[in-house]
């Protein structure tokens, strides 16, 4: 990828145009980082919401069980 306003010989130039694509990439890169973290604390939310719910789905059948259980030992 060639910057047209550059001249061939001009290693000063180019130079510049190199140090301008790594300020730019490093500013994508930086916000992909960004992005990342973000998603990885929206990933341990969903795993923490996704565990109480397990926990409550569970917890119905037993408590459904325990409550026959005493009633069948009542009467």
């Amino acid at each position: 990828m060639t910057n047209p306003n550059l001249s061939e010989n001009s290693w000063f130039a180019w130079s510049k145009h190199v140090l301008m694509q790594l300020e730019r990439d490093s500013l994508c890169l930086d916000q992909i980082k960004r992005e990342q973290i973000k998603i990885r604390e929206e990933i341990a939310a969903l795993k923490v919401k996704s565990g109480i719910w397990g926990l409550v789905g569970g917890a119905i059948p037993v408590v459904l069980g325990l409550a026959v259980y005493f009633i069948k030992s009542v009467l």
